[in-house]
């Protein structure tokens, strides 16, 4: 019967069906009583009070083909399992406060692919003990829980499709009813489908023992504050070859369990984004009571990955966490607590290996332990056979702590096992961020343990103890301290990257193969091999003890000294063994100024046999072979012997030369590595290479900043052909314009504070002039004149110490004035002021010192008196005096060594005699033409001190030859009734201290006009 009606009121048996339609059709079907729609699709809404009408009502929503239908129970009433047809569109059953009740037997809820069927409110099953009163999802569809309470008498499955529990589901299933004898007798899931408990106050409570698994992996969701509660456990893929996932994810979602067991398939556990997971224990692959050491334990050879990742996220294990195979992964602030940890460890025999990683890596990240028994933490090991290997990594400020920081972690256990703790990036991967270890000690065993520091972190401190025989490898690029004494550990210590420092006792024995150890602590017997480094001290200057012997494979030993005397504070490596083997030794200068040692500076000390060679790695090799570094203004070799006991084997710094070589017992080869024995004990210091050349920088710069003889600047000035010429006669034009260019070699050869120097300068000097007269009388002329010049010199430096070259530009402006006497008396004075720039190199350490700056000034005064011999013959005895005064900025070169100068000044006096010849004609122009040659001997003699520098405040001085004597010749040749004129000179000097090893050769050559 069907009837059209925009409002219907129906009586039923059950009480009012009310709607509100609009040209619809009532269709009326017993006493379930449905709305269909005729028009768009819309809800059909239906009624049921016992089992046929739910029945029918299902029925028809899955006819009606509306998108959503709702039936509404009223009243309780009870279904025979195996009843219900399969939904096939979106339905919902509201219980409406009343209960559904499945007899014995499962309530089996078929849910077609595409549809969606949602019970909100009460539902139970009855049953007996045994494999009777579960609820049962099947189809592809979806099945929603919501509302309730809903209690289950044995079990909770689904075979196809997802089932939700949500919107304050609470629900609850005994599975421990399942057999009669509380055992677990069937699964939470057995297809390869998802059961979610979703949102807050949805609580799904299993009362047995929860079994998760599918051979195609089954998945129980519990998130967004949902809650999954297992009171006896939960045991996850207990058949081999099944898989099995749970998921807690979102705050305030838990799952809480008595003991989880993973037996004997693969299951996946993954804690995020704020859940829980708590459990009395956990094992993985293996069945145990709660207390692991007890009898009963057996290998079921099933495997985990395990995630608690997040902020928030958290893992709780009351008692022992048995990761007997597989992996836990702590990361980005998740949170694990656990009685006693496991991993890759089990007191049975393992049918299959028992491999077990544990990852905790991110800021807030944690694996906790709680119990302080012995046995409590193990990373590989345990009695029985089979492959037992556990591997811990810590990394990226994540931390592990052991029983509040001191507990014990034992690595290795057994033998044949395998124990790998990283502080950093895993073994065989690049170095990341440390983590921290919270443990009173790290415990090796019988097998193979092993910890490694692969991390990058600048300055990580290591405070746990280790004990036992176990390996201990830095292997990335970060610095590892150990602050605590580790004389308890009695393995082997590999530096191959990085940086490891001692500061205490280290235990064992040491291999340094790369990177670098440091500190001022005692280690064991020690192996350096090429590409490692050894540097006793840390911060500060330091000794570090080799309690053992030493071998050198051809590593480098760095030693930090403030180089100076025998006293200097220094570094120090002290073997009490044996040496041998060949060792570079790299020395640093901790702004040590130098100076001259006796016995020497001790940087190594032998107790034993000291057959081991150490060679300095050098600066540069010396002329008598020895390879030095540079310390101020001290070179320092490495010689074994101190002067004093020709046999102690200990290794000293020395700056000081013999005289008469002393014998060397090595291989003669400058290595370093020969005996300061036997021959004299004569010595003296020994220089730098920079030495030399540093002395030999004012003498340059003397070179260029020297002034000329009056005949030298602007030759002859009266040219009539007479010896003396009469005042305001025949002395051309009152003005001039003159130039000259000066060429001079100068080889010099003194003592000096470094030993015997040897100096060969080329200098080059252009200068020209303007000349103008200011008074004239029948007593004579005054002449006044301004100068400028640029000059350039080069020396070549030669000496014991080193060898080196020094090259200078300088730029000058001058004045002159000079009175000429009619009666054939002068006087002559000048005054110029130089800039200088110089580049400095040294040539055995091939260092430069580039753009040095200096200033320089020199005045003059010169007077002679000519003498007429006859008309073309004069003699003209002359005087000069000449001040010299220099300064340069002061500089530090490439070694860090000041150099400043201590005195740069000269007062030089010269006397000199010149035969004069003059000659005067008419050219053919009908314009006099007059000549003038000449000869002069002069005697110079140096008045001040000798030039001094500082080098890293030792006042280094030159011996310098004082008094010099020379000859020169030269002549002017004056054409044009002397309107132009040629002029030169040539000489040659040498020292009168060291007759013809010092010499100058000097000539210049000018060109006046008058006008």
């Amino acid at each position: 019967m069907y009837m059209n009606l925009t409002q219907l009121l129906v009586h039923t048996r059950s009480g009012n069906f009310r709607s509100s339609v609009s040209h619809r059709t009532l269709a009326l079907a017993g006493t379930a009583i449905a709305l269909s729609l005729t028009g768009a699709a819309n809800a059909a809404n239906f009624t049921a009070s016992n089992e046929t009408e739910l029945v029918a009502a299902i029925n028809q929503a899955n006819a009606s083909g509306d998108t959503n239908s709702t039936i509404t129970m009223v009243g309780s009433f009870t279904i025979a399992p195996g009843s219900l047809p399969q939904v096939t569109t979106n339905l919902r059953i509201e219980t409406a406060g009343n209960t559904l009740t499945s007899s014995v037997g499962n309530l089996a809820l078929n849910v077609a692919t595409g549809s969606e069927l949602t019970i909100d409110g009460s539902i139970r099953t009855q049953g007996v003990n045994g494999f009777s009163g579960a609820i049962v999802k099947n189809g592809g569809g979806t099945l929603n829980i919501t509302g309730g309470p809903s209690a289950v008498f044995w079990s909770l499955k689904t075979t196809d499709g997802d089932l939700i529990f949500k919107d304050g589901a609470q629900f609850t299933y005994d599975t421990s009813k399942g057999s009669g004898t509380g055992a677990l007798s069937t699964a939470l899931f057995d297809g390869g489908r998802t059961i979610t408990v979703t949102g807050a106050g949805t609580v799904v409570t299993e009362k047995g023992g929860a079994l998760i698994e599918s051979a195609d992996e089954a998945t129980l969701n519990v998130e967004n504050g949902g809650k999954f509660v297992s009171t006896l456990g939960t045991t996850m893929v207990i058949t081999a070859g099944t898989k099995g996932t749970v998921n807690v994810t979102g705050a305030n979602s838990a799952y809480e369990t008595n003991a989880l067991r993973i037996s004997r398939g693969h299951a996946t556990i993954n804690v995020t984004g704020g859940g829980s997971l708590s459990a009395s224990a956990m094992q993985v692959g293996v069945y145990a009571s709660l207390n692991a050491a007890a009898s009963g334990l057996q290998d079921l050879g099933g495997s985990a990955d395990i995630l608690v990742s997040d902020a928030g996220s958290v893992m709780t294990v009351t008692n022992p966490f048995l990761l007997t195979r597989g992996s836990l992964s702590i990361l980005n602030g998740g949170v694990v607590t656990a009685g006693g940890m496991r991993v890759g460890s089990y007191d049975r025999a393992v049918t299959n290996d028992a491999i077990g990683t544990i990852l905790v890596s991110g800021a807030g990240s944690a694996l906790n332990t709680t119990q302080t028994t012995a046995n409590s933490f193990i990373v590989g090991g345990g009695n029985g056979a089979g492959v037992k290997n556990g591997t811990l990594t810590v990394a990226n400020q994540g931390k592990v702590n052991a029983a509040s920081g001191a507990g014990i972690i034992n690595v290795a256990t057994t033998a044949g096992s395998a124990g790998i703790i990283n502080i950093g990036g895993e073994t065989g991967q690049a170095a990341t961020g440390a983590g921290t270890i919270e443990a009173g000690t790290i415990k090796f065993g019988a097998g193979n343990g092993a910890l490694n520091f692969n991390h990058t972190d600048s300055d990580y401190a290591f405070s746990t103890v280790l004990e036992g025989n176990g390996t201990l490898s830095h292997i990335g690029s970060g610095k590892t301290t150990l602050t605590t004494d580790q004389t308890a550990f009695t393995g082997q210590t590999l530096v191959q990257s990085g940086i490891l420092a001692v500061d205490h006792k280290l235990g064992g024995t040491m291999d340094v193969s790369g990177g670098r150890l440091q500190g001022i602590g005692t280690i064991g017997d020690t192996v350096l091999s090429k590409g490692g480094v050894i540097a006793a001290g840390n911060a500060s200057l330091g000794t570090l003890t080799i309690d053992g012997d030493y071998t050198g494979n051809g590593g480098l030993l760095e030693i930090e000294t403030v180089l100076g005397d025998d006293t200097s504070a220094t570094d120090k490596l002290v073997i009490t063994g044996n040496s041998s083997g060949d060792t570079d030794v790299k020395l640093i200068n901790r702004d040590g100024l130098g100076a001259q040692t006796d016995k020497g500076i001790k940087i190594i000390e032998v107790g034993g046999q000291s057959d081991g060679t150490f060679a300095l790695v050098s600066d540069y090799t010396t002329k008598d072979g020895k390879k030095v570094v540079i310390g101020g203004a001290y070179a320092y070799e490495l010689l074994k012997n101190a002067k004093s006991d020709p046999a102690d084997g200990d290794w000293y710094l020395v700056s000081e030369v013999y005289k008469t070589a002393p014998v060397d017992s090595g291989n003669g080869n400058g290595n370093g590595n020969g005996n300061n024995n036997g021959g004299s004990n004569e010595t003296t210091p020994r220089y730098s290479a920079a030495v030399p050349v540093y002395q030999s920088y004012m003498t340059t710069l003397q070179s260029l900043n020297k002034l000329p003889t009056l005949q030298q600047r602007v030759g002859e000035r009266y040219q009539d052909g007479t010896p003396v010429a009469a005042g305001g006669e025949n002395g051309g034009a009152n003005r001039a314009i003159w130039g000259r260019i000066e060429g001079a070699h100068s080889s010099l050869k003194n003592n000096s504070s470094s030993g015997r120097l040897q100096q060969d300068i080329n200098t080059y000097v252009m200068q020209s002039g303007v000349d103008g007269q200011f008074y004239e009388s029948d007593k004579g002329r005054l002449i006044g004149g301004i100068t400028g010049q640029y000059g350039n010199a080069q020396n070549n430096v030669t000496a014991f110490a080193g060898d080196g070259t020094i090259k200078t530009q300088s730029w000058g402006l001058g004045g002159t004035l000079t009175w000429y006497g009619s009666n054939g008396f002068y006087v002559d004075g000048q005054a110029q002021a130089n800039w200088y720039d110089s580049d400095l190199k040294i040539d055995d350490v091939n260092s430069f010192t580039n753009g040095h700056n200096a200033f320089g000034y020199a005045l003059s005064i010169e007077s002679g008196q000519t003498f007429a011999v006859n008309n073309n013959w004069s003699l003209t005895p002359q005087a000069q005096l000449m001040w010299s005064s220099l300064d340069f900025d002061s500089f530090r070169d490439s070694y860090g060594t000041q150099v400043d100068k201590n005195d740069g000044d000269s007062l030089t006096a010269r006397l000199g005699l010149a035969a004069n010849y003059r000659n005067g004609w008419k050219g053919d122009d009908g314009r006099a033409v007059n000549t003038q040659v000449y000869g002069i001997a002069n005697l110079y003699q140096e008045l001040s001190g000798n030039s001094k520098i500082n080098v890293a405040d030792v006042k280094l001085a030159n011996d310098e030859d004082r008094t010099w004597a020379g000859l020169g010749a030269g002549g002017t040749y004056a054409w044009s009734d002397n309107a132009y004129a040629v002029y030169g000179e040539g000489s040659v000097s040498t020292s009168l201290n060291h007759f013809a090893d010092s010499y100058i050769v000097k000539g210049t050559v000018g060109f006046k006009m008058k006008w």
